[in-house]
């Protein structure tokens, strides 16, 4: 059966052109259900064919999207997530979606995998 491989960072996720903008695969949804699954409510937005994160709020419901450290308003879709995140929450998305972890696309969804299985 033929494969291919699709290279992605989650970092993509929270741009607005990222997947190629939208033209490929669009992995948005599993970096949605891993923050969600950390007790994050974020939530996705998007253009005619390509996903982001418009909004993210911890568990005191403070929103994360909304402003820099450094004061300055963050530009949704086009700001590094690096540089407005919260460092551990970079570290665990860092730490999930590395060079181990393929998702194998089924007919009901994706199936995480690590290479070698």
């Amino acid at each position: 059966m033929p494969k291919y491989t699709v290279l992605w960072e989650w970092e993509e996720a929270f741009d607005k052109f990222g997947f190629n903008d939208g033209d490929g695969m669009v992995f948005a949804g599993l970096v949605e259900d891993f923050i969600d699954s950390l007790g994050y409510e974020s939530n996705l937005d998007g253009g005619m064919h390509n996903s982001y994160f418009n909004s993210i709020k911890d568990k005191s419901g403070k929103e994360l999207l909304s402003v820099m450290p450094n004061g300055d308003e963050i530009d949704v879709g086009y700001s590094d997530p690096r540089e407005y995140l919260p460092e551990s929450l970079v570290q665990k998305l860092d730490e999930h979606f590395n060079d181990d972890l393929v998702y194998v696309q089924n007919g009901s969804g994706y199936e995480v995998r690590y290479h070698g299985e």
